[in-house]
């Protein structure tokens, strides 16, 4: 039996984006001879708490990594109980959880990078030798990736990968919960889905929507997520005089019914790793214009479309307007999920390059 330790280095929590990776990965693999536990930054919510103990596996909380000694030392205690250890992050930061499973004495020491540009790039720039040394085996959500994160050491490709049938197209689903948020079915629904904070370029959509809003008078913006720019982003709905426009539905839980509401999804990310909201906007039918700077990998078919972000809101808004598909959601639907499986994107058939890491 193998004891494998699942780090996420960001809180542990259902909506956040690497938990739902690794949960995605979890919740699909063939469990047999191996325990996985998962260890991260906060008090775990229930409902992940009781998925986890359902299947006989453990959480330990850390204690935030701000914290360094307490936290270092907290996972250095957990480790000597395990084999392998697979560090979830976005920079070579993660030589503090490599560090600390060495000294516990794990052979195997995963690496897993989900972004292309850090927030902390000199620190991870200057961590990165012995960052080099530590880590055993390479994984990165994308080549962009892991090519930014792992010079020239290699690695291996594990897509931030979903559950394609279960954002499936429902028209049942999307009548109630448009119901829910007083939306009419004639109404066109610009949808975005992300943590409202700096990369997600929050004041860059909101300008889109504006200069989208003056050619369709009958629209909203909703807006699935919460972050730390809450308070900016109110104050520019009100300068831009859209406030009557925008719906705000929080954090979810329910996101496939989320995305039902909406009618085309817009994501101008100044940087992203391999972003799933992108992957379930795209598997549940809804056409997507993207920004450039994503990683080409998740452009997998026309109904996935790139601007540039250097461009003027109103160029975006323009395009949208003229590009809205003739196709019906059902067919975008189908032709998706094709092209998303095609792609390596659906968790049934990328577990199994995971399970190849963990039982070799």
């Amino acid at each position: 039996m193998k004891r494998i330790l699942v780090v996420i280095c960001t809180d542990f929590v259902p909506f956040g984006g690497l938990t739902t990776v690794m949960m995605n990965y979890y919740r699909n693999m063939d469990r047999d001879g191996l325990v996985i536990d998962f260890a991260s930054t906060n008090n775990a919510p229930r409902v992940l708490l009781d998925e986890l103990q359902s299947n006989g596996n453990r959480y330990y909380n850390l204690g935030q990594r701000k914290y360094i000694l307490t936290y270092f030392f907290n996972l250095y205690r957990v480790c000597r109980n395990y084999d392998i250890i697979h560090v979830n992050g976005n920079s070579a930061t993660t030589v503090i959880e490599h560090f600390a499973a060495y000294l516990a004495g794990i052979k195997y020491r995963i690496n897993h990078n989900h972004t292309s540009i850090p927030d902390h790039k000199k620190l991870s720039d200057f961590v990165y030798p012995l960052f080099k040394k530590l880590v055993t085996n390479r994984v990165a959500c994308s080549d962009l990736a892991g090519g930014w994160l792992y010079r020239d050491e290699k690695f291996v490709v594990l897509r931030n990968a979903i559950d394609v049938d279960k954002y499936q197209y429902n028209i049942n689903k999307r009548k109630a919960y448009r119901l829910q948020f007083n939306i009419s079915e004639d109404c066109v629904v610009f949808g975005h889905l992300g943590k409202i904070y700096k990369p997600k370029n929050h004041p860059y959509l909101l300008k889109i929507f504006a200069e989208f809003h003056k050619r369709v008078q009958n629209s909203v913006l909703f807006l699935v997520g919460d972050g730390e720019m809450r308070e900016e982003i109110e104050r520019q709905i009100d300068l831009l005089n859209i406030r009557d426009n925008v719906i705000f539905a929080g954090l979810r839980t329910d996101v496939a019914e989320m995305l039902q509401v909406m009618d085309f999804f817009v994501f101008p990310s100044i940087w992203e790793g391999m972003p799933l909201s992108l992957l379930e906007a795209a598997s549940s039918g809804l056409p997507c214009f993207i920004s450039d700077s994503i990683t080409k990998d998740v452009q997998i078919g026309p109904n996935i479309q790139a601007l540039s972000i250097k461009d003027e809101p109103v160029v975006w808004a323009n395009y949208i307007n003229e590009h809205l598909p003739k196709e019906s959601r059902e067919v975008i639907c189908s032709q998706n999920a094709k092209l998303i499986s095609e792609a390596g994107f659906n968790i049934k058939t990328a577990t199994r390059v995971l399970e190849k890491i963990y039982k070799s």
